[in-house]
């Protein structure tokens, strides 16, 4: 809590996307690695992919939520993603056989 306790947002009891982020490279910047996680995890990527892992791992079931919610949410809605065509560059007019 040290480490995060300078991210600030304007809910104290709230992060939003990129300070949750922050937050995350701060814990794994921080964390006390153990000499096999050291030897194991030698770049901070990797590092930064157990943490994200093990929060994965331990909230999945807020992800499957969430993405039940918002699949509910589309289909109430009657989202249709539309695709935008210009018209003008795909004309091909017979002068240009020619």
């Amino acid at each position: 809590m040290n480490s995060i306790n300078m991210v600030q947002s304007f809910d104290p009891d709230m992060l939003d996307y990129f300070n949750f982020l922050e937050c995350i490279l701060r814990v794994a910047q921080c964390r006390p690695w153990s000499e096999e996680e050291e030897k194991e995890l030698t770049a901070f990527d990797e590092k930064l992919n157990m943490i994200c892992g093990a929060l994965e791992d331990k909230n999945f079931y807020c992800f499957d939520e969430h993405e039940k919610k918002r699949q509910v949410y589309e289909k109430e809605r009657k989202y249709q993603p539309r695709i935008v065509v210009d018209d003008d560059e795909d004309v091909i007019s017979d002068d240009d056989d020619l």
